[in-house]
């Protein structure tokens, strides 16, 4: 579990490692529409205790939650599900070489 200060609501645990069989539910369980707040529901805890704080949200309400009080717990989360940082920022790079190819492209018109 890490420790990390969230906006709004102070220090929070997020559980970056789960039980293979944990890991396998949730790609059974998400959905396109869903898996960023089933991530956070499976992963954020209470920093004492360890114990899920979102468990007894709907997905709905998790998707409710602004984006600039879950996208830190997100970044923390993704390890749990098998993501590295390191595919993420290479991800990034491709997205953001895409767009200046098209921006060049669009100027050269």
């Amino acid at each position: 579990m890490t420790i990390i200060e969230v906006p709004e609501l102070g220090k929070v645990g997020v559980r970056t490692s789960m039980l293979l069989g944990e890991r396998s539910k949730f790609y059974a369980d998400r959905s396109t529409d869903t898996a960023n707040a089933l991530l956070l529901q499976k992963t954020v805890c209470d920093p004492n205790t360890g114990d899920l704080v979102l468990a007894g949200l709907t997905l709905d309400q998790i998707n409710s939650l602004p984006t600039h009080v879950v996208d830190p717990l997100l970044d923390m989360a993704l390890p749990a599900i098998g993501i590295k940082k390191a595919v993420i920022e290479k991800e990034t790079e491709k997205l953001v070489e895409a767009e200046e190819l098209k921006n060049s492209e669009t100027d050269q018109n």
